[in-house]
């Protein structure tokens, strides 16, 4: 009789762990963790209630003399022909960081100051203390001015 009983009884099988209500619920956890930690790094501003920045008051030491740029710019000179527009000069590196990807960008403009195009160069593995001799080129003639409108690194 007790070995009927026995054969009767069956083992109800394991659900696997990935079966379980509690585990996705774990795992939504994580995700929201995860995604709420990397947006909220980076902007350190407090903003007002109206959606503005708030002004912060740091401990830094105020600096007496003018700090210099990660990317300094100098010897600039432009030449330009019937077909193109060329910006040459120098981008020194100031960090001991080497950047991976530098781009120059300038803004190229007509005698009445209308823009006319952009003149770009871009470079990779820019060592920290080296020197990069761009040449920036944009296929605008007629180009009286120019204004440096941004240096792209990471």
């Amino acid at each position: 009789m007790e070995e009927n009983n026995m054969a009767n009884v069956t083992a109800k099988p394991k659900k696997k762990i990935y079966k379980k209500w509690w585990f996705w619920v774990l795992i939504a956890a994580v995700i929201v963790i995860i995604v709420s930690a990397s947006s909220s790094g980076g902007d350190e501003t407090p903003k007002t209630d109206d959606g503005g920045a708030q002004a912060v008051q740091t401990d830094a030491p105020k600096e007496t003399e003018k700090e210099k740029e990660d990317l300094e710019v100098s010897d600039l000179n432009m030449t330009t022909d019937d077909f193109s527009t060329t910006i040459t000069g120098k981008i020194t590196n100031n960090t001991d960081k080497t950047y991976s990807y530098v781009q120059v960008t300038f803004s190229l403009y007509d005698s009445e100051g209308a823009l006319l195009g952009t003149a770009l160069a871009n470079v990779n593995n820019l060592e920290g203390g080296g020197v990069w001799k761009f040449e920036a080129v944009g296929f605008e003639p007629d180009v009286a001015s120019y204004k440096l409108t941004e240096i792209t690194k990471f």
